[in-house]
């Protein structure tokens, strides 16, 4: 997904490098205090949920409304967004 991202940065408005890799579910949870409201920090974790989530569903986490609500906000902006600059 990151070389995907990388090749259709132009095409989403979005930077080139995001990085959506290298880290555990915890690590994003707790992340997202810091997060944001950019579109590409929503592709961003978008991408890492979808890195750490989609591979492995073990993760010792606990979940508060507030990330659960701004993770789902993220993931759907970035779905929305794609959709609207790839498909105009």
């Amino acid at each position: 997904m990151g070389r995907v991202l990388q090749y259709l940065h132009s095409h989403l408005s979005t930077l080139a490098n995001i990085d959506i890799g290298g880290t555990d579910f915890p690590t994003v949870l707790s992340d997202l205090s810091a997060a944001d409201h950019s579109i590409t920090t929503a592709v961003k974790f978008a991408g890492k949920v979808r890195n750490t989530v989609g591979h492995n569903l073990g993760w010792k986490a606990t979940l508060e409304k507030w990330q659960y609500d701004l993770l789902a906000k993220m993931i759907a902006s970035s779905c929305l967004h794609a959709i609207a600059y790839l498909y105009r």
